[in-house]
């Protein structure tokens, strides 16, 4: 259907010799083993898909655009997540508006609009991270190399560049500290250690600058009003929000919606921490609580399972406690993570918490 289709073969021979970071996101996932069954997975949920939403599906997977390509994709896992515990429709038509999916669990019917598009710069590391590895790995040297510190704003590196630099500074002065910048605004802070016997250089911590504004307040409220006119009907109305990057946290996205965090209340009874936000999130204004329209907020993360050979989807769910219609907890999988309103304390805690491997 995908993998198999004409489109694919052209591009499969379009990008042959490139290098992944060179390539667009589907020929990557084509070509790499580790992900055989999540292609079997995409090409199973495809299948599934209304002819007209699988089309337009398989249009942006194949193009060349990482946020179209990487929307879809959350789409097609989040359906799949869904259908393991509840009745999905995708692209419902609903009093004359399309939602992403429609859920029905215990006579719930619940509207889930997805979101993971994320900023420029997220992307642009993304793939520059990937071009560094490849980079990096070409130099003959017998060291280790770290990188304290790695802003990457512009794509791509310059290759030729960066590779003489390394060298060079490897084989004057690898004892001290080299600051790596490129007028694109790239900056790259490497330390060596030298090690005896390795002909290649070994990479260790590559903490990557992100783009700090890739989930704030304005990316989020249009997904977050959106549908009031279901909400208003009695439908529960939830945001599922993919965090691509390991760099972007849980907490960077409570954040957006509630505020921010001044104070720790520790109850030694429970011997949990009690989370009382300022108010300044989306969900307020003023202090006083203005976003009523949805339930809460999922949150996923992908990690990639090896053995598998597929992404493993972690969850997260986010109660808006002043929401319309609130969604029982209990719907939700046992390995997804609650955050939930403690009417006893009136604040937000953790009832069960959730980690990647």
């Amino acid at each position: 259907m995908l993998f198999d289709s004409l489109e694919m073969e052209k591009l499969r021979k379009k990008y042959e010799g490139y290098l992944d970071w060179q390539a667009p996101e589907i020929v990557v996932l084509d070509r790499r083993p580790e992900l055989s069954e999540e292609r079997k997975l995409i090409e199973s949920i495809l299948s599934l898909a209304p002819k007209k939403v699988r089309t337009e599906w398989i249009k942006n997977l194949l193009i060349d655009n990482v946020l179209e390509h990487n929307g879809v994709w959350f789409e097609i896992r989040l359906f799949d997540w869904l259908q393991k515990f509840g009745q999905v429709d995708i692209k419902p038509t609903i009093l004359g508006t399309t939602p992403d999916f429609r859920f029905k669990i215990n006579k719930l019917e619940i509207i889930i609009e997805a979101y993971a598009r994320f900023g420029h710069y997220n992307l642009v590391s993304k793939k520059n991270l990937d071009q560094l590895k490849s980079i990096l790995k070409k130099i003959r040297k017998s060291y280790y190399i770290f990188i304290a510190k790695c802003e990457l704003i512009s794509f791509p590196i310059n290759s030729d560049n960066l590779t003489k630099s390394v060298i060079d500074w490897l084989d004057n002065c690898p004892d001290s500290q080299f600051n790596y910048l490129e007028t694109s605004g790239n900056s790259i802070t490497f330390s060596a250690l030298k090690s005896p016997g390795q002909k290649n250089l070994i990479i260790f911590s590559i903490p990557i600058k992100f783009d700090s504004d890739s989930i704030t307040k304005s990316r989020l409220a249009e997904k977050v009003n959106q549908y009031k006119e279901l909400v208003e009907s009695g439908y529960p109305y939830i945001v599922a929000v993919y965090l691509e990057s390991m760099n972007e946290t849980v907490d960077e996205l409570i954040e957006a919606l509630h505020g921010r965090i001044p104070i720790s209340k520790r109850s030694i009874r429970e011997k949990e921490i009690k989370m009382y936000f300022d108010k300044i999130g989306l969900y307020y204004c003023d202090g006083e609580s203005k976003n009523r329209n949805v339930s809460g907020v999922l949150i996923f993360k992908s990690f990639l399972d090896e053995q598998a050979k597929i992404k493993k989807m972690q969850s997260w769910y986010v109660q808006n406690p002043d929401a319309n219609i609130h969604i029982p907890p209990e719907i939700f999988p046992k390995d997804t993570g609650l955050y939930l309103f403690n009417e006893k304390e009136k604040c937000m805690e953790w009832v069960r918490k959730s980690k990647l491997p």
